[in-house]
């Protein structure tokens, strides 16, 4: 008897992952522990020590087919939470999460709170919603099946069924839950404070500024950004990713930029490069015109392209520009952006990509030319 419960324990321990160095090939190894600075992993029957610097990610490397709650909340961190239900009272945020301890956390500390699950046809624009600031709170309600409005006013307090919303200081409406997008809340701003992200089975990602697993461990340790510890079931841990600065593409040098006028002009190239050319904008954006496009080298470390895409602020009129947004040679995005859209948010996972190109151009019919076809993309940058 005794045997066979120190054979359970001995197996329980056995913790098997997908390593992806920083440079390198990915591996398979078991985690045994995860310190402040290191990992102890064991390598065909080796143990190794492994600095957290030389990491990318460790991924487990056994499937988990488990579907996560619909709701997400968006922590001003950066840390993105999957909930089974949210509450509002005052100032305090209360998220039941599953198979889990409920999450307490600052009103202040809520960026926004998604209430359906993501579908291509809406993402755009709540990502683009949840970028702009702006000193209400917003309620985001469906116009249509394929898209959503938002409204200004003031979160008063929300349970598992209703939001209590004051529409602009006038009437306070009971908003059902299960007839909401989400909400936004007013002077906050998404932000990375932790140097890594813990994702769990069911799809949160907590943003971490240590993990602490001591040998043998049941429970891995996380601290939050606010310096609160964390625990999280080791079987339900399904991948931590160290992260790196982030790559700002307006401060890199392109691999590739290239601008054709609609109608030729007697000027040498380079020269109409340089003035219509793709533009970099404070080392943080990067600006478009029609018939332009730009390509930037995509290293292995690097599994996420996140960008803001607007009309440029210069543009008061035109026909609309057709934004495409290539990986290798394969369109990946490609939609129209006309001078009154609003801002749209764009997160694409790179996969195995090496490459990455921006494009812009006055796409197709009679009526279209590149009258004020200049789209600003608003921090592009590619994410570990």
């Amino acid at each position: 008897m005794g045997w066979i419960a120190v054979s359970w324990i001995v197996a329980l321990a056995i913790f098997p992952v997908q390593v992806t160095p920083i440079s390198g090939q990915p591996y398979s190894a078991e985690l045994l522990t995860v310190s402040s600075d290191s990992v102890q992993l064991k390598v065909l029957e080796t143990e190794r020590s492994v600095p957290l610097t030389e990491l990318s990610r460790l991924e487990r490397s056994e499937n988990d087919s488990t579907v996560g709650p619909t709701i997400t909340i968006g922590l001003t961190n950066g840390s993105r939470l999957k909930g089974e239900a949210v509450s509002i009272e005052k100032t305090a945020v209360t998220i039941r999460m599953r198979r889990q301890e409920p999450f307490g956390v600052p009103l202040k500390q809520v960026a926004w709170i998604r209430y359906r699950s993501a579908t291509p046809t809406v993402d755009d624009a709540w990502l683009g919603m949840i970028g702009q600031e702006s000193a209400n709170d917003r309620l985001v309600v469906p116009r249509s099946a394929t898209s959503i409005d938002q409204m200004p006013g003031v979160v008063l307090s929300a349970n598992e069924t209703k939001v209590e919303f004051e529409l602009s200081g006038k009437n306070v409406v009971p908003a059902p839950v299960d007839k909401l997008v989400g909400v936004i809340f007013g002077g906050t701003k998404e932000v990375s404070a932790g140097n890594m992200i813990v994702t769990d089975t069911l799809g949160s990602e907590w943003v971490a500024t240590a993990v602490n697993l001591p040998l043998g461990a049941d429970n891995l340790s996380m601290t939050l950004p606010d310096q609160t510890e964390r625990k999280l079931s080791l079987n339900q841990l399904q991948s931590i990713r160290y992260l790196g600065n982030a790559s700002w593409l307006a401060a890199e040098a392109p691999a590739d930029k290239s601008f054709s006028p609609l109608v030729e002009l007697p000027l040498d190239k380079k020269l109409l490069d340089t003035w219509f050319g793709p533009t970099s904008v404070n080392a943080r954006d990067i600006v478009l015109r029609s018939r332009s496009k730009i390509s930037f080298r995509v290293e292995p470390k690097h599994k996420i392209f996140a960008t803001r895409l607007i009309p440029d602020p210069s543009v008061t009129a035109g026909t609309g520009a057709d934004v495409r947004i290539y990986l290798d040679d394969q369109v990946v995005w490609n939609e129209t952006i006309l001078p009154t859209d609003s801002v749209r948010g764009i997160e694409i996972s790179l996969g195995n990509a090496r490459r990455l190109t921006l494009e812009v151009d006055f796409g197709e019919g009679d009526a279209r030319g590149d009258t004020g076809d200049v789209i600003r993309f608003v921090e592009p940058r590619l994410m570990q």
